[in-house]
Formats: C-alpha cells, sequence, structure tokens
C-alpha cells in the first residue's frame, strides 16, 4: 500500500489479519499518531511508515514486536525521547531519521548485534555518540548527521569494517583531523563529514578509498593542498570542498581523471590554479549550479566556461602572465628566483643571510705565523698595561707631595 496518496489516519489493520508479518504504508499522507490498535500486530518483521505526516511519539509497544527486524519511521514529525526498547534485539534497520526527536543516543542499540542500516539523522539528538557503537561490527550504513553530538568522534567507529555510508556531517564536534580510521574502510562508496570542525590538511590515504562515488568535507577548517592522491578515486562523482583554508595549487590534471558530476571549491581564498575541464550532468537530483569557484585564485579560458558553473568575481587568464612569469603546462608560473602566482603577482624570493664568519675557531689548527702574531700582540698588550700602571702611581706620587707642602 505504499504510495498510493492515501491520507488521513492509520486504519485498524487487524480486521484484516492479527498476524501480518509485513506492512508497508511509506509514501503516503498517512497523519496523526501512530494508532493504538497497531500493537496488536506484534507479529509483524517489517513496519515502513516512511515519508508521511505521522507525528506524536514513538509507541513503547514496539517493544513487544518480538519478530520486528526491519523499522522505518523516517521522515515524519515525531517528537520526543526515542523510547529503550529493552526486549528489542533482532532489529536490522532501524531508520528514524527526518524527525524531531529529541534526548541522547539511545542505550537500547548496543544490544542489535544485526543491526545493519542505522538512521538517526536530521533530529535534535545531543550528547556523546557512544563507544559501543564499534560493537556492532554488521553495520553498513550509519546515519548521524544533522544532530547535536558533541565530544569527538569516536575512534570505536573504526572497528565497523563493513560500512559502505558514513554520515557525521553537521554535528557539534570537538575540532580535530580528519580520522585516521577511515582508511580502514575499503568498501565506502559515501563518506559524508561535512561541518565536523575538521582541521589540518586532506590525507594521502583518502586515495585508497577507490570506491567513493561522494565525498563530503564542506564547511570545516581544513587546510594545506588538495592532494594528489585524490585523482585515483575513479568512482567519485560528488566532491565539496568548499568553505575550508585549503592553499597551494589545485591537482587540475588529476581531476580531470575524474567523472564528477558536482564540485564545490568556493571560498578557499588561497587556492589557485587552474580550473579542471569536467563534463557536468544537470538532472533531477541537481540543485543550482553543478560547480563552484567563486571566492578563489583559480583561473580559467573564457573559451572553457560551463553555464552550470560559478566562476570567481575577478576574472584570470591562465596564460595571461605577469612580469617575472612563464607559461608552463597551459599555466603561467613564476620563474626562478621568484614565488607568488604567475597570472596575478611574482615577488622575488628572499636570499638567504650570509654566515657570519666565526672570529675564532677552537677546532682550528694553528700555524707557527699565526701563533707568532699572537704571542706579539699578547706581548704588546701586557707592555701598555705596565705603562698604563707606572703611569697611574707617578700621578698619585705627584698629587701626595703637593698636599704635604
Amino acid at each position: 500500500m505504499y504510495d498510493n496518496k492515501l491520507k488521513g489516519p492509520i486504519p485498524d489493520f487487524t480486521r484484516l489479519n492479527a498476524k501480518l508479518r509485513e506492512l508497508d504504508l511509506s509514501i503516503n499522507n498517512f497523519e496523526g499518531p501512530i494508532p493504538e490498535t497497531l500493537k496488536k500486530m506484534s507479529n509483524l518483521e517489517l513496519l515502513y511508515l516512511y515519508e508521511n505526516k505521522l507525528n506524536g511519539t514513538i509507541p513503547e509497544f514496539f517493544d513487544d514486536f518480538g519478530s520486528l527486524k526491519y523499522l522505518d519511521l523516517s521522515f515524519n514529525n515525531f517528537n520526543g525521547i526515542i523510547p529503550e526498547f529493552k526486549k528489542l534485539t533482532g532489529l536490522k534497520d532501524l531508520s528514524l531519521g527526518g524527525n524531531d526527536l529529541t534526548g541522547a543516543f539511545p542505550n537500547f542499540i548496543k544490544n542489535q548485534q544485526y543491526l545493519i542500516n542505522l538512521d538517526l539523522s536530521e533530529n535534535k539528538l545531543e550528547g556523546e555518540i557512544p563507544y559501543f557503537i564499534g560493537d556492532l561490527t554488521e553495520i553498513n550504513s550509519l546515519w548521524l548527521n544533522n544532530n547535536k553530538f558533541s565530544s569527538k568522534i569516536p575512534e570505536s567507529i573504526g572497528k565497523l569494517t563493513k560500512l559502505n555510508i558514513l554520515c557525521l556531517g553537521n554535528n557539534n564536534f570537538d575540532s580535530s583531523p580528519i580520522p585516521s580510521f577511515i582508511e580502514n574502510f575499503e568498501d565506502l562508496s559515501l563518506l559524508e563529514l561535512s561541518k565536523t570542525s575538521l582541521t589540518g590538511s586532506i590525507p594521502k590515504f583518502i586515495g585508497n578509498l577507490t570506491n567513493l562515488n561522494e565525498l563530503w568535507l564542506d564547511n570545516n577548517s581544513l587546510d594545506g593542498p588538495i592532494p594528489n592522491s585524490i585523482g585515483k578515486l575513479s568512482k567519485l562523482k560528488i566532491l565539496t570542498l568548499n568553505d575550508n583554508k585549503f592553499s597551494g595549487e589545485i591537482p587540475t590534471k588529476e581531476l580531470e581523471n575524474l567523472k564528477l558530476t558536482q564540485f564545490d571549491i568556493k571560498n578557499n581564498e588561497d587556492i589557485y590554479g587552474r580550473i579542471p575541464t569536467l563534463n557536468y550532468i544537470e538532472d533531477d537530483e541537481n540543485f543550482g549550479a553543478l560547480c563552484e569557484f567563486t571566492n578563489t585564485k583559480l583561473c580559467y579560458s573564457k573559451d572553457d566556461v560551463n553555464t552550470l558553473c560559478k566562476y570567481p568575481e575577478t576574472s584570470y587568464d591562465c596564460i595571461s602572465c605577469i612580469g617575472n612569469a612563464t607559461v608552463v603546462d597551459d599555466i603561467c608560473k613564476c620563474n626562478d628566483g621568484f614565488t607568488g602566482i604567475g597570472y596575478i603577482e611574482c615577488i622575488k624570493s628572499k636570499e638567504d643571510p650570509v654566515a657570519e664568519q666565526p672570529t675564532s675557531n677552537p677546532d682550528k689548527e694553528i700555524g707557527d705565523n699565526e701563533l707568532s702574531n699572537e704571542k706579539e700582540t699578547s706581548s704588546s698588550a701586557i707592555k701598555a698595561k705596565n705603562i698604563f700602571n707606572f703611569i697611574n702611581l707617578a700621578v698619585v706620587g705627584i698629587i701626595m707631595i703637593i698636599l704635604r707642602n
């Protein structure tokens, strides 16, 4: 009965068959709370109510559904705290995303050893993601994005080596580099770490995640250059690096090896180089520009302008060199002895100051002439000191004689 534009409250299906195993009412316009009559259907193994207009709290009577394996209540208007289902231990799919749920990460989830998909995204959950998350080693998809989770991203997530989807974006995590455990996820196709307070640079191992289709790293404080290894991600379709602090030359040739349908690198003021030429595909899932390069120092040829993209406010021609720059590989680069961006400004490199020679070297072997000169210098100094002392004594004597008279 899914996707039929049905509306109104959920009817009493127990009149049809109280022993029903599967009930799918998703993608309709049902509204109101989940009815009490549904608790009679305790034999359900699958209950899909996603994408309706249901509201109220999640019923506690689901805890009596001992055979329940698939529960999807996502994209409704449910609120309140997620109940602690103590008797439910066989869930394979728990999808509660896209509601208005509050409170902490549910503790009962630690007992879900068969869980394959966990979706708590787009709610108002807060507090730490518990360490026991790493014990759910069968998980394939983990959606915790768009909540208020805080503290650190737990290292135990690194034990979830079967992950295909990892979404942690738009939370309140502490500042930290991109977690090193991500290197363990060989099957990862979607990595979403937008707005997670990431710092440091993109690690080179990112190029080893060759099954990635989507990589979302936007709205962080990542810096340094974009690694060339990103060009190894031959399956990558979506790459968002916007609103960070990247610098250096963009790896144009490596990016042109990819078949990106969406690329966003805007608001990285210190990134420069030639904008890669890519064949972006416009489809129903795309909204707005498919590629954005605004507020960068990237250059491009007007012949390569794509109407699906947004370009820097200042138009830089890659082969229009300023003084002390030469075209190399289709882009102006500063000549030797100069630094900067060849199509903007090249500044003479600062020379290293000449190191001052030491006045003496205790390890240096002294020659006979040098030793003789040092002796003569020392003897002259002694004579001068003796003469000075004699004059002082003479002056004192004269003063004493004058005083006696």
